[in-house]
């Protein structure tokens, strides 16, 4: 059942669906409480925002191609998820953060620094997952069960890969959306 999401160690902090979840949560969270005037956490934000749409997006596109390739890949047989948990959990956080990427956050722009931000968060999650999987001995994808450390770990960097395309598509398409913005910028320069 749904509740069985959580046994074992890393409960469900083994998927990198909630611990996305929870990022977001907390970004957007920290922007209300820095437009709300309560706290200084822009240059924060300002950082953590591509890199969580990126996460995001790459959690969307990920779950929703394997699940309608083979649901078995990335849900256990056993387990069963209501579809308007499914979508909360694997749609709208994705929704929400791009929308608000795309309109709201018009001072974005282009660093390497969320490129490697991204990176390092794969391999942290990488490293977090096989932390779990030494104590439970199942890793929480069905998919990555049964394949080879280095098949794994290529599947890993794929997926940071993937999600920095991500982020860079994401780049072009608010570069193209925000031209006047990204204009006065290369006047400053």
């Amino acid at each position: 059942m749904f509740a069985s999401l959580d046994t074992g160690f890393g409960g469900q902090f083994k998927f990198l669906t909630i611990i996305g979840l929870y990022l977001s949560i907390l970004n957007f969270s920290l922007k209300i409480i820095h437009f709300l005037g309560l706290g200084e956490f822009k240059s924060f934000f300002k950082t953590m925002t591509p890199i969580v749409t990126a996460v995001e997006g790459f959690i969307t596109f990920s779950y929703w191609s394997l699940k309608f390739y083979s649901s078995d890949m990335v849900v256990r047989s056993e387990v069963v998820i209501p579809l308007f948990w499914d979508l909360s959990l694997h749609l709208w956080a994705g929704v929400a953060l791009y929308v608000d990427f795309f309109l709201l956050n018009t001072e974005f722009k282009r660093d390497s620094s969320h490129i490697a931000g991204i990176y390092t968060s794969t391999a942290l999650y990488y490293a977090w997952i096989s932390y779990c999987n030494s104590h439970n001995g199942t890793w929480p994808y069905p998919f990555l069960e049964d394949i080879s450390e280095v098949t794994r770990t290529l599947v890993i960097i794929f997926s940071g890969t993937l999600t920095v395309a991500f982020y860079e598509l994401a780049s072009h398409i608010h570069k193209a959306i925000h031209v006047e913005t990204h204009i006065k910028d290369k006047k400053k320069n």
